[in-house]
């Protein structure tokens, strides 16, 4: 595998836009080094237009590959995030996650219904990121959901929910 990794590299130090479809190959290989590497690389190469790459993965997204691609993601000028939709409907809970990190960094206030509906998702990460996400996409209406949000989450997303009622310009729960 480190031989395999550092292909990948050498790859996208030396701009070899031509093997984009090798990289691309290995965004879901089992092995953890390798898959990292290529998510690295294709983004290093194409930024926000790499991240097609998300909904044809299987394996997990480390917090650690989130945090690797939302800081390469820095270097480029953002683009829309059109498959956000489709990103935010995978049954890869890592992708979901990471998805909301994105709509996080990047707000786009065209995804508020698809944020909206990710409060409802089994897993209690992605309801808490979809919380965080809340109170900077925030819309007329998204006090009142947070209150009735509020209701039926565990403590920690309770606080979750609070911290970012706080946080909503003009909401009516800022005491």
């Amino acid at each position: 595998w480190s031989r395999v990794v550092k292909g990948i590299q050498e790859i996208y130090i030396f701009d070899q836009y031509d093997a984009m479809d090798q990289l691309f190959a290995f965004a879901d290989n089992e092995n953890q080094f390798i898959r990292s590497e290529a998510h690295f690389g294709v983004v290093n190469l194409q930024g926000f237009d790499a991240l097609k790459f998300l909904k044809r993965i299987h394996n997990s997204l480390s917090n650690w590959d989130q945090i690797n691609l939302l800081h390469q993601l820095n270097l480029f000028e953002p683009k829309p995030l059109v498959e956000m939709p489709e990103w935010l409907l995978l049954e890869n809970e890592s992708v979901v996650l990471f998805a909301l990190k994105l709509l996080e960094a990047y707000p786009d206030e065209q995804y508020y219904p698809n944020l909206i509906a990710c409060l409802h998702h089994n897993n209690e990460s992605i309801r808490k990121q979809a919380i965080r996400c809340c109170s900077i996409i925030a819309q007329y209406d998204t006090a009142t959901i947070l209150e009735k949000q509020f209701e039926i989450e565990n403590i920690n997303n309770q606080i979750n929910v609070l911290v970012s009622l706080k946080r909503i310009p003009n909401s009516p729960n800022k005491e």
